[in-house]
Formats: structure tokens, C-alpha cells, sequence
């Protein structure tokens, strides 16, 4: 027994400075990516339009508030059965996170329809028409739409397990991606809705990438 003691402990220890590492790693490069795309975006699309896909991604961002906390305690809840490798809570666990994510993730599509066709009104932006305006809050919004469906669950779960790192890792490789991308298609001539929404998919793959990381590392019961 002490000895199993022993290597859990030298486990979490190690696990706990792999995680320290890479956030340090990842924050590095996302400063460094922080710095670029702002950069290229208005020197070719102008600060005005910069400045509505800012204001988009702000709004969206108030849906976190619906979440009100449940990550931290979902987290919490999770730290005994996974000490203990008990699949069938840490399943029902995972799948009630995932129910009550999914319900804010409608709220949030609702949110999205609303927010769409009233920020040309709101914003007063001159350089969209209202169409435009439009498209761009919905291709905006996919990656957060994807989070909700399939990754927030899994981030937690992944999180709990102490193996941030991983979703670090995931994070910094789309961010990095993500800049890539952007520089390709404004050398490309792309307009800008074209861009937000490559930008998009590729940070749906997070969500994606963390649901193949859980099936292959965590025996849930049902992981969908």
C-alpha cells in the first residue's frame, strides 16, 4: 500500500511540473501570437474592422457569465472518484457537466441570433452593411458554440485529472495554427469574413481534440 502511495505521489509531483512547464511555454507563445495577429488584422482590414470583430468576440464573451461557477465545482467533485478509478461517477459526473453546458450552448445559439441581426444597429460600424455584420457574429461564435457542445466537459474532466498541460498544449498548437492560418489567407488577398471563419474552424478542433484525448485516455461509460 505504501508503495502504491508512493507512486501516486511521484505521479501527481511530475505531472504537476509538466503542467507548470508547459503553461509557462504556452503563455510565452500566445503573447507572442497576441502581439502578430492584432497587428496584421488592422494594418490590412483597418482598425475599424478590428475593432467590430473585438467588440463581437466581448459580447459573446458575457455568455459566461450563465456558467456561473459550475467548472470549479464540477472539478472538485471529480477528485475523489478519480482517485479512486471509479468510471461510473466520473461518467455520470461528466454527463450531467456536459447536459448543463449543452442547455447555456442554446442559450448561447439564442444569444448569437439576437446579438447577429442588431449589432449593425448597436455599433454604428460604417465599413459593413448589414449582412455583413451578420455573418461575422455567426462565424465568430462557432468555436464557442463548439466548446459548449463537446469541449467545456471534457476541459474539466482533463483539468481535475491534473493533466492541464494537455489542454495547454491543445490551446497553444490551435492558437499557433490559428496565427498560420491568418497570415495565408491575408496574403491570399481574403476578406475578412473569410478569415474569422477559418479562424473559427480551426479552433473547433480544441473541443474535437480534447473528446478523441478523453475516449482514448478515460473509460467512460458513455462519451458522445
Amino acid at each position: 500500500m505504501e508503495i502504491i502511495m508512493r507512486k501516486l505521489s511521484d505521479t501527481r509531483e511530475k505531472r504537476a511540473k509538466l503542467n507548470i512547464v508547459v503553461s509557462l511555454g504556452c503563455q510565452m507563445l500566445s503573447l507572442l501570437c497576441g502581439l502578430c495577429v492584432p497587428r496584421l488584422m488592422i494594418g490590412y482590414f483597418g482598425s475599424e474592422a478590428y475593432g467590430a470583430t473585438a467588440s463581437i468576440a466581448q459580447f459573446l464573451a458575457y455568455i459566461t457569465l450563465l456558467e456561473g461557477g459550475i467548472g470549479g465545482v464540477a472539478r472538485a467533485a471529480l477528485y475523489k472518484p478519480l482517485a479512486e478509478q471509479n468510471t461510473q461517477v466520473i461518467s455520470e459526473i461528466v454527463g450531467e457537466i456536459r447536459h448543463f453546458f449543452r442547455i447555456v450552448g442554446y442559450i448561447f445559439a439564442a444569444y448569437v441570433l439576437i446579438l447577429a441581426c442588431s449589432f449593425k444597429n448597436i455599433s454604428n460600424i460604417e465599413c459593413f452593411d448589414w449582412f455583413s455584420t451578420f455573418l461575422l457574429v455567426i462565424v465568430i461564435s462557432i468555436s464557442t458554440f463548439a466548446q459548449y457542445f463537446i469541449g467545456i466537459s471534457y476541459s474539466v474532466l482533463i483539468q481535475a485529472a491534473q493533466r492541464t498541460y494537455v489542454t495547454n498544449l491543445i490551446n497553444i498548437s490551435t492558437t499557433v495554427l490559428n496565427t498560420l492560418m491568418i497570415v495565408v489567407l491575408i496574403y491570399l488577398n481574403s476578406n475578412l469574413i473569410i478569415v474569422k471563419l477559418a479562424s473559427s474552424c480551426v479552433f473547433v478542433l480544441r473541443p474535437i481534440l480534447m473528446w478523441i484525448y478523453v475516449r482514448r485516455n478515460f473509460r467512460l461509460t458513455k462519451c458522445d
